[in-house]
């Protein structure tokens, strides 16, 4: 099944789950955590090869905040079996939709821009707020499985940290969610 105009070929995904980020910037270092939250746009360039545009945060529930953001190019590679497609309706097919139900894992390699900020937590004149942007560079691995005509259910483990930069940032998650082709 080769990927063609008629095959939807793009989807959005969410998702949510457990991610923590740890920052050090100059002498302040905070870790951030329990809540993850993830959106990407992937494009799925054949069988078994996808590229997404991602942007995933940490944030603490009380007092909501995020201070950690990390915005990647992702590549992922499906292996054992193509990933997820649904094919699009046309007239031609007595059917509207053609659809994939596999348990499909991939491993992804991910390259973009972390930020981080981190505020004073003291009344010291002296204590000052510091942010930091850096080069990121990650791993990921989970797994897509269609759940009807055109979505589905992901899950994914990435970790990752930032290599070149002036702070340091360790990032991990674990997160649950879906995705709609559109």
């Amino acid at each position: 099944m080769a990927t063609s105009s008629a095959y939807s070929i793009v989807k959005f995904s969410g998702l949510v789950g457990y991610g923590q980020a740890e920052v050090n910037i100059l002498d302040s270092s905070k870790k951030e955590e329990p809540l993850y939250l993830g959106l990407s746009l992937d494009y799925d360039f054949s069988q078994k090869l996808t590229f997404s545009l991602e942007h995933f945060r940490t944030a603490k529930p009380s007092p909501f905040g995020t201070k950690v953001g990390v915005t990647t190019f992702t590549a992922r590679y499906s292996f054992f079996v193509p990933h997820v497609q649904v094919q699009l309706a046309d007239n031609k097919n007595t059917f509207d939709y053609f659809q994939q139900r596999n348990i499909v894992p991939w491993l992804g390699l991910q390259v973009g821009l972390a930020q981080a900020t981190l505020f004073k937590t003291t009344t010291d004149p002296n204590d000052k707020d510091s942010s930091m942007t850096g080069f990121y560079l990650g791993t990921s691995v989970g797994a897509d499985y269609s759940l009807g005509m055109d979505w589905g259910i992901r899950s994914e483990l990435k970790w990752g940290s930032v290599v070149a930069g002036p702070g340091d940032l360790k990032f991990q998650s674990l997160a649950i969610g879906l995705f709609q082709f559109l």
